[in-house]
């Protein structure tokens, strides 16, 4: 009886924390309105459609560039190194429910590999422009 009690309380804490501290995301991107829906889970609202798709390649193994972009991902529970070597499609969109502290538009680009969204992140495209996570947390 003592173990039940022991493993009652385990999962109760393990329940807790997920719903107090962590949060799970849905990550199917097959269709447009899944790839919106990925983006618009994390707070931001899209205009339109994708204003570009391109064909990537995440190397094998990743590069100081993808290891820095994979930081990102790690933040909202992705790993690129789970998907060295494959193919993906980085899908554009335009965020209309928010400006950076400069008025300039962000946009909010998503991988996609195999139906699923496998990185994401939003930036500002400029030469001063940054990135963060889809979160818009860069802690």
């Amino acid at each position: 009886m003592k173990k039940y009690y022991i493993i009652l309380g385990i999962a109760s804490a393990i329940i807790i924390s997920v719903a107090f501290f962590g949060r799970s995301y849905e990550f199917d991107a097959r269709t447009e309105a899944e790839r919106i829906k990925c983006i618009e889970q994390f707070g931001w609202k899209i205009e339109g459609g994708a204003i570009e798709t391109e064909k990537v390649a995440i190397p094998s193994p990743l590069g100081a560039v993808y290891e820095e972009y994979n930081t990102l991902q790690q933040k909202i529970g992705l790993d690129l190194a789970n998907h060295t070597g494959q193919h993906a499609t980085r899908y554009t969109y335009i965020v209309k429910n928010r400006s950076d502290a400069k008025g300039r538009q962000i946009r909010a680009n998503i991988l996609v590999a195999d139906g699923k969204m496998i990185a994401g992140d939003i930036m500002v495209t400029a030469l001063d422009g940054y990135m963060i996570p889809m979160n818009g947390r860069l802690k």
